[in-house]
């Protein structure tokens, strides 16, 4: 990707629809959107995206971005920044 983000959505967009993702990956609409409205995609995912954005030329999708964009999301959680900073939740 070339713009540095740290959500999903921008993933997502890549595809001309989220039908096409769907599609491209065994998955259901529902499911995509799913993952447009909690900002998360799950890591079983990870591999078939990156496979159907390879097909589609899309090189800068891999499964270890996509794990790399969830570790942002995860240590950006509130509790999470408690955590870090040792402070009682």
């Amino acid at each position: 990707m070339t713009e540095k983000t740290t959500h999903f959505k921008p993933v997502i967009d890549r595809w001309p629809t989220q039908a096409a993702l769907a599609g491209d990956i065994g998955a259901s609409l529902g499911q995509v959107s799913q993952w447009l409205v909690n900002d998360s995609i799950p890591a079983g995912w990870f591999a078939p995206i990156e496979r159907a954005a390879k097909t589609r030329g899309f090189t800068d999708i891999t499964a270890a971005y996509l794990a790399y964009l969830a570790e942002l999301r995860r240590l950006d959680r509130p509790h999470t920044r408690r955590a870090r900073a040792g402070v009682a939740a």
